[in-house]
C-alpha cells in the first residue's frame, strides 16, 4: 500500500508541474536543461561523456537521447543485441511495418537492433510533449522486445516436421 500511495503522490506531483512547465525554447534546449527538467519531474536522467543523455520514464528502459543542434531534433534512440542472426533484416522491415512511431535498424556488424525516433523542437518544446513521447517510444520498444521474445520461442519450438526429413 505504502508503494502504490508513493507513486500515486509522485504521479500528481508530475501533473502539477507539468500543467504550470513552461516550453524550452530553442535556445534553451541542452542536455544539461533537458536533465534538470527531467529530475525536476521525478525522472531518472544521466549526462553520458559522449554528448548524450540517459533517461529512464517510469524506471522501464534506458532511452539515451542526443541533440542534432543544426537540424532542430531531439534523437531518442534504443538499442538490444540481435538474437534473429541473419533473419535481422527481416525482423527490422517486420517491425518497420508493424509499429509507426520509430524506426528499426540492424547496425552495420550485425550484431545489435535499434530503435529510434527524431523529434523536431523547432521554435521550442513543451515538456508535456517531450515526456509523452518518451513513453511512447518506451512502449514501443517494449512491444518490440515483447515480440522479439514470442517469434524466438516460436522459431525454437518444434515444427512437428521429423528431424531428418530435412537433411
Amino acid at each position: 500500500i505504502c508503494d502504490v500511495h508513493y507513486k500515486l503522490k509522485t504521479r500528481d506531483r508530475r501533473r502539477n508541474q507539468m500543467a504550470t512547465a513552461k516550453v524550452l525554447t530553442e535556445d534553451e534546449i541542452t542536455l544539461s536543461n533537458l536533465k534538470k527538467f527531467f529530475e525536476s519531474i521525478y525522472v531518472r536522467a544521466d549526462l553520458t561523456d559522449h554528448d548524450a543523455l540517459i533517461v529512464q520514464a517510469d524506471d522501464v528502459l534506458p532511452v539515451c537521447i542526443t541533440l542534432d543542434q543544426q537540424r532542430k531534433l531531439l534523437k531518442l534512440l534504443f538499442a538490444y543485441e540481435n538474437d534473429h542472426g541473419q533473419r535481422a533484416l527481416e525482423y527490422v522491415n517486420h517491425m518497420n511495418d508493424t509499429y509507426s512511431l520509430a524506426r528499426f535498424t540492424v547496425s552495420s556488424s550485425g550484431k545489435s537492433i535499434g530503435v529510434d525516433y527524431d523529434l523536431p523542437y523547432r521554435g521550442g518544446i513543451n515538456p508535456y510533449q517531450l515526456l509523452s513521447v518518451l513513453r511512447i517510444f518506451t512502449k514501443v520498444c517494449i512491444a518490440a522486445l515483447t515480440e522479439k521474445e514470442s517469434r524466438i520461442q516460436e522459431e525454437a519450438a518444434p515444427s512437428g516436421i521429423p528431424e531428418g526429413v530435412l537433411h
